[in-house]
């Protein structure tokens, strides 16, 4: 059980620390003699689609848990290998991995359980 409550706190605390980095950086860059609202900006919406990541691992692991039959959908598997190489980039930067992925591959949408893709 300790090593399951570890790995979600490091999956819902990643997008959560990127998340107020990000809102750091937006203050640095208004807070500046010449304020960039450009780059502000650019920080802002990092930081908003960070928060959305990590309200959607909670979502992911609260279906884990509840009773009932899993919802199929059809799962973007181009977005659940974005998420992957985001989810695993403090991991492979710690054993100093480089993960790059092909723009010019692209999977088909794939009828499964998002949930189970990518393991919250």
């Amino acid at each position: 059980m300790g090593e399951l409550t570890a790995s979600l706190a490091h999956e819902v605390n990643q997008p959560i620390g990127a998340a107020v980095t990000n809102a750091n950086t937006c203050i640095r860059w208004l807070a500046r003699d010449t304020p960039n609202v450009e780059e502000a900006r650019a920080a802002a919406m990092r930081s908003a689609k960070d928060g959305m990541r990590a309200a959607e691992i909670v979502s992911r692991i609260r279906l884990l848990f509840k009773k009932g039959a899993p919802q199929r959908a059809f799962v973007d598997i181009n977005e659940v290998v974005r998420e992957m190489i985001v989810l695993l980039r403090s991991e492979a930067t710690r054993y100093n991995i480089s993960v790059e992925r092909s723009s010019r591959q692209s999977f088909p949408r794939s009828w499964g359980i998002a949930c189970n893709c990518s393991r919250c």
